[in-house]
């Protein structure tokens, strides 16, 4: 029996170094990161009211912002972007848009009303 334990103790050893062994085989990807940007620009009024997605998801939402207002940040594949701005000026229109790497993929262009709301998803 004073044999099988130090065999049996080195044997556990050996498996356990087995088992937390790591897979060097496996490339390290880094994360692709996509530039996004938000454009909001009106006529009418210089006060508008936006609401957006930023990059961590969360919902923000401005007032009194300006015509040509534009707000930038990174985003993950999959992220859901959102942007709705709304004119003060009953008569003024809006326009918005959301851009993935420098390409619009989505715009409120031919709406002619005081309220946009648009969405995108990171492909």
């Amino acid at each position: 029996m004073k044999k099988k334990l130090p065999i049996l103790i080195l044997l556990l050893i050996a498996v356990s170094f087995v088992a937390c062994k790591k897979d060097d085989d496996e490339p390290i990807v880094p994360e692709t990161l996509y530039a996004v940007k938000y454009n909001m620009t009106g006529t009418g009024s210089v006060n508008y009211s936006v609401n957006y997605k930023d990059s961590t998801g969360a919902l923000q939402s401005l007032f009194n912002i300006s015509s040509g207002w534009i707000e930038t940040f990174k985003g993950r594949k999959g992220d859901t972007l959102y942007l709705s701005a709304t004119n003060s000026n009953i008569s003024g229109t809006v326009y918005g848009s959301i851009s993935i790497d420098n390409t619009i993929v989505v715009d409120s262009a031919g709406a002619t009303l005081p309220h946009i709301e648009i969405t995108a998803v990171i492909p």
